[in-house]
């Protein structure tokens, strides 16, 4: 890890004192997510979305009014997948308050696990590193900001499972099983429709039949939802006839939309813009960012603009630093919560705040720069069109 004649390089190894510190990175990582969640719940208060789980969670074990079939058709205001929808239902049984405790600590644990299969991934992807625990324990503590209210303040557990999802999906990927790789990243996607741009790191992988994982990932997508909108035709009608309000703070206020329903063209483009940047950075060789860039471009054409969106982009942006081809620390990570908290309370100005949720993907688009140029150079060189031996997927 160090660079000679550089009076900038890091040392060969941690320290012995940092080394000891992250032993206990795992414990240090979920206390950093469940003190301030935990806190937040005291006394007994619900955070803010748990009573959507608990009403699809209703129908789903059949105590609803509705069959569970139903249960998008009745109620597309849940827009919850199937699969967070039965992991969590056990605990939808228990009084609000205590359910909604043990989603908190749920969302929290799985932070550290998120971050010790990227390290098991980096491993993989980049090869053994002494540093690398330490840049995910960093980037864990910033991510920690905003992930902690994820758990304690809006109650997403289905967010947490998509990003740790797509991570396990990777990181099996990575170590020779990519079918099965690509089928976890579909379930993952399938909890959050927004995350479809993650399907195509299925052709990250190594090995042939590309296609056939991507098939795999879309069709594991889909899967969780093929029973509703085959038993009940109203679904798909349900669910993209379901309007909210833009928000006044939203990147779509800057196109005149404010305070109107959502128009009907902004989630196909919003997916079809995900699968086109994700697609772009795994051919230039930049998978890395891809996860970045697909919860970038949702964030660019979301509706809305809530605080706990950032919990996975700035996971994602330590999927990035942990990928990455050279450097050590997480920077992106580190870059992207103090620009998104600062700005976030400091500007006053809706419009303002609107254009920054457009920042994370010109930020990702611009670290692609230099690839998109290399690789150009590569496809117009005579005889090019050849990747250099070695070259990471």
């Amino acid at each position: 890890m160090t660079t000679s004649g550089s009076r900038w390089a890091l040392p060969a190894a941690p320290p012995p004192a940092l080394r000891a510190l992250l032993r206990h990175r795992a414990v240090l990582l979920w206390l950093a997510v469940a003190v301030p969640a935990l806190v937040c719940l005291w006394g007994g208060w619900v955070p803010g979305d748990w009573v959507f789980f608990s009403q699809g969670a209703d129908v789903l074990l059949g105590r609803g009014e509705v069959a569970p079939w139903q249960l998008y058709a009745a109620h597309p205001d849940v827009q919850i997948g199937p699969v967070p929808l039965l992991l969590t239902a056990p605990l939808t049984l228990l009084p609000p308050a205590v359910g909604g405790v043990l989603a908190c600590a749920l969302v929290a644990a799985l932070l550290p696990l998120t971050c010790r299969w990227l390290e098991l991934l980096g491993e993989h992807w980049r090869g053994p590193s002494p540093w690398r625990p330490a840049t995910t324990f960093v980037g864990g503590l910033f991510a920690a900001i905003w992930w902690w209210r994820l758990g304690g303040e809006f109650a997403h557990p289905d967010d947490a499972l998509v990003v740790a999802g797509g991570v396990a999906g990777l990181l099996v990927g990575a170590r020779g099983r990519p079918l099965l790789g690509s089928v976890l990243l579909g379930l993952a996607v399938s909890g959050k429709p927004w995350a479809v741009g993650v399907l195509v790191l299925a052709l990250a992988f190594p090995g042939r039949a590309r296609w056939r994982r991507l098939l795999a990932a879309g069709a594991a997508a889909l899967a969780p939802w093929a029973p509703f909108v085959l038993l009940d035709p109203a679904t798909l009608p349900a669910l993209s006839g379901y309007r909210v309000a833009v928000w006044s703070s939203a990147p779509l206020a800057l196109l005149g939309l404010a305070e109107e329903p959502v128009p009907g063209w902004v989630r196909p483009v919003q997916f079809l813009l995900a699968l086109g940047v994700v697609a772009l950075a795994v051919a230039v060789g930049r998978a890395d960012l891809g996860p970045f860039l697909a919860v970038a471009a949702r964030l660019a054409l979301e509706p809305q603009a809530w605080d706990y969106y950032f919990a996975s982009l700035v996971v994602a942006a330590l999927v990035a630093d942990v990928l990455r081809r050279r450097a050590a620390g997480p920077w992106l990570t580190i870059g992207t919560v103090l620009v998104l908290y600062d700005v976030r309370w400091l500007v006053d100005d809706r419009s303002v705040m609107g254009a920054m949720l457009l920042l994370p993907l010109l930020a990702g688009v611009v670290l692609l720069l230099p690839d998109i140029g290399a690789r150009l150079r590569l496809w117009t060189s005579p005889g090019g069109g050849r990747a250099p031996a070695g070259a990471a997927a």
